[in-house]
């Protein structure tokens, strides 16, 4: 994670091959939403055991990501990254064989388990990469993976149940995942091994540093501001507004197409203004539009929905730029690990619990201005952080 001198278009292949490998590591786990639906028909399972696994694909994410710091201290990160889709290949192959519902657990633990282990060291290898001037738009192209694989993964799993199961579907991304994973191992570049017993950084001096707990709030509710709107939108405009369903979908769809676009300019937008002005202007502007969109209606909350999904695609690229200048490269690996699962918990947990549960209490609308809030409330530590260089120095 040390400073590469090589230009940024010379090393932009290779950036391009670790988002790859990101692409096939989250490419299932945005397939399992819509072939729950032909599992839970085949397996005879209701709608509870169904969205539980995506609850236990989480927990097995969340473990193994945060033990990737210790595996990193006897394996390079770029072969961690390659097993993770390696091993995340042969346990989707696994859906082959199951026939109960202890087997599909035990399947989507595995999976979950392997993918985890992919972020912290796909980062620092990422980051090795690159110079630090250009982390930004590398970053930019590492999270085309994620928002790419929201619009393609309804297609791919409409396209493969057409003409065959929703196991085959997963077999056939597994496949792929494990090719993949032995050729970036094979001639993959950066992500050499950092860690060593002697210098590994302290777990507990880690967890001490006011820092890493700004970064949970930082990268949780990020992560929240993309998934917790998307996931009850659907109820609340069906609910609260009286749209009709067909209409939802359509303008969820339209929310998520130009994200690629923007992830993108994001990258650029980063490295221009620099990171806590661009993290600073996101938790701004996207609080706005949560009112927006808790408070308008009509055509006007079409236009905050669209806002909002297209905000969170711009935050991720600044946020995770921020998080890497505020490490010292040796720490930077065991930080994500630390950061990123309850991160996790915050953006995919908490977050939309506390919607759903505005929500049970008749006003999604008010779940809303409640994460707006804590948008704005979130400005008060980063206003604390002065300049970059300030976070490098007291990292």
């Amino acid at each position: 994670m040390t400073d590469s001198s090589i230009s940024f278009s010379k090393s932009l292949p290779w950036v391009i091959f670790v988002s790859l490998i990101f692409f096939i590591n989250y490419l299932p786990r945005s397939l399992m939403s819509p072939l729950l639906v032909p599992l839970e028909a085949e397996l005879h399972l209701s709608h509870s055991q169904a969205t539980g696994l995506l609850l236990l694909l989480s927990a097995g994410f969340s473990v193994s990501m945060a033990l990737s710091s210790f595996i990193s201290r006897i394996l390079a990160h770029r072969t961690i990254a390659g097993l993770s889709a390696v091993i995340g290949g042969i346990a989707l192959l696994l859906f082959l064989h199951v026939e109960t519902l202890l087997q599909v657990r035990i399947a989507i633990l595995c999976f979950g388990l392997a993918a985890g282990l992919y972020f912290p060291s796909g980062m620092a290898t990422l980051a090795s990469l690159v110079s630090r001037k250009d982390w930004g738009k590398a970053i930019a192209i590492h999270e085309l993976a994620p928002n790419i694989s929201f619009i393609v993964a309804p297609l791919v799993a409409s396209y493969a149940l057409s003409f065959t199961s929703w196991r085959w579907a997963l077999a056939a991304v597994g496949c792929s995942s494990i090719l993949l994973g032995l050729l970036f191992i094979i001639i993959g570049r950066g992500g050499a091994k950092q860690h060593t017993a002697g210098t590994s950084p302290s777990i507990r001096g880690l967890l001490a540093n006011p820092r890493i707990w700004l970064f949970v709030l930082i990268i949780g509710l990020s992560i929240g501001g993309e998934y917790a709107p998307f996931s009850v939108l659907p109820l609340y405009l069906v609910n609260e507004k009286g749209m009709d369903f067909d209409t939802t979908n359509g303008i969820l769809s339209l929310s998520r197409l130009a994200c690629p676009a923007v992830v993108l300019i994001a990258g650029f937008v980063a490295d221009k203004l620099g990171t806590r002005t661009a993290v600073k202007l996101y938790f701004i502007t996207h609080g706005i539009v949560l009112i927006g969109v808790g408070l308008t209606s009509g055509s006007l909350l079409t236009i905050n929905i669209v806002l909002q999904a297209l905000l969170t695609a711009f935050v991720f690229p600044a946020a995770f730029k921020l998080m890497a200048e505020a490490f010292e490269p040796e720490q930077q690996a065991a930080a994500m690990s630390l950061i990123m699962p309850m991160s996790a918990v915050v953006g995919t947990g908490i977050a939309p619990a506390l919607l759903g549960l505005t929500g049970d209490m008749g006003s999604f609308s008010s779940g809303f201005v409640i994460m707006a809030l804590l948008n704005f409330i979130t400005l008060i530590p980063l206003m604390m952080i002065r300049s970059d260089r300030n976070i490098r120095k007291e990292a």
